[in-house]
């Protein structure tokens, strides 16, 4: 069973399109709040993106006698500046993910997760898609 205490920090970095640092703060076992931020160059565009989430938590989803797996959904916004940095993109996001809880050592600890985030642009024109990405965060 994992255990979460009250008021976590963690920070981390994921892999996806793009990449990102993300950062969680865990109120208590079933809430928290992630922020991150990416900055992609590639193929001579470039795309800076920040977002947060509001993260809900159900506890050992799939649990066995060493592993622990929780999974979370949420509801968030994100701030898009492609290219030149001379416009702006505003999104609603739906994290759906998984987390697994690691312990290495006797009180270090860290979380791997996998999210899939359907997003919908809002500003300035609608537009539907989806994100992925596969990261760890360290836990203070």
């Amino acid at each position: 069973m994992a255990t979460v205490n009250f008021a976590e920090f963690s920070l981390g970095a994921s892999v996806g399109l793009p990449g990102k640092i993300t950062a969680k703060y865990q109120f208590n076992d079933t809430f928290g709040i992630d922020l991150s931020a990416a900055f992609l160059t590639a193929f001579s565009y470039t795309v800076f993106n920040t977002n947060t989430d509001l993260l809900f938590y159900s506890l050992d989803i799939a649990v066995n006698d060493n592993i622990s797996v929780d999974g979370y959904w949420g509801i968030g916004t994100g701030i898009t500046f492609p290219g030149s940095f001379d416009s702006l993109m505003l999104s609603l996001r739906g994290p759906l993910g998984i987390e697994f809880p690691v312990e290495f050592f006797e009180d270090k600890k860290c979380a791997i997760f996998f999210e899939v985030v359907p997003l919908v642009y809002v500003f300035p024109l609608p537009a539907l898609t989806f994100t992925t990405s596969i990261g760890a965060r360290y836990v203070f």
